[in-house]
């Protein structure tokens, strides 16, 4: 319940900063810090990251996303690109859809192979800054052994530029 009440309420915000000021026009840069959710932080696990994406047309962007995953017996690297699409960018709350390609390495040297899909919300607070909340699903293939999907949540603090 308290999820869905800070979501209204930065909706409620957010419409005073909409998209009608030029958000997700080409050549727009976007830099996002990102923190896990509170079950990870429940289970010992710090997940933490950064991305950074460039605007090519129209609601539509190419970047480049690093998370890090520290558990209790060991880290692990997340380093994805990714290809993001708005399309309603008009939109005070802007939906995105997003597909990413990269690789997992582990603290043991051990690196696998992963791909996914997922989707969010983007609520902007000022013409430059946004929170962003967005849900992917991933594989993670781990060469001999069964590959492994992922289900992922994670809030952003974002800066538009």
């Amino acid at each position: 319940m308290k999820t869905m009440t800070s979501i209204l309420l930065l909706t409620l915000i957010s419409a005073s900063a909409g998209a009608s000021e030029g958000h997700f026009l080409p050549g727009q840069m976007r830099g996002g810090l990102s923190w896990d959710n509170v079950s990870a932080m429940e289970q010992g696990i710090l997940r933490f990251g950064a991305a950074f994406g460039v605007t090519v047309m129209r609601g539509l962007e190419v970047g480049y996303e690093q998370q890090f995953i520290v558990p209790k017996d060991g880290y692990e690297s997340r380093s994805w690109g990714y290809l993001r699409l708005v399309p309603f960018s008009e939109w005070y709350v802007n939906p995105f859809l997003s597909a990413r390609t990269g690789y997992y390495a582990y603290d043991n040297d051990r690196k696998a192979f992963a791909g996914g899909v997922g989707g969010g919300l983007i609520m902007f607070i000022d013409r430059h800054f946004a929170f962003e909340a967005s849900l992917f699903t991933q594989w993670v293939v781990h060469g001999n052994m069964p590959t492994e999907r992922q289900v992922d949540f994670d809030w952003r603090v974002t800066l538009y530029f």
